[in-house]
């Protein structure tokens, strides 16, 4: 089964979209695992990453780091993620 890019993006959309309201508004660090993510999904989940934690900013509500694990041996052995956004530093790693 392929998913559309899109499609799965908006899954994990931030932002609902009839009453605008940011669920976890409190959320302030974000930890993902896509273990089964192909390498094609990789750059839209990483802009998804991004533009969410700008939206999150924008209404208030920053969270300070969202961090993507991309192999689940990796995740498993507590190892640094694989792509790491902070606030503080406003890049990745």
């Amino acid at each position: 089964m392929t998913v559309n890019h899109e499609d799965f993006l908006t899954g994990l959309s931030v932002i609902k979209k009839i009453t605008k309201n940011l669920p976890c508004s409190d959320m302030r660090v974000l930890r993902s695992l896509f273990k089964y993510l192909g390498e094609n999904m990789r750059g839209p989940v990483s802009q998804w990453c991004m533009e969410m934690m700008d939206k999150r900013r924008l209404a208030g509500h920053p969270m300070e780091q969202c961090s993507i694990w991309w192999e689940i041996d990796h995740w498993e052995q507590n190892k640094p993620a694989s792509l790491i956004m902070a606030t503080d530093s406003g890049g990745s790693e």
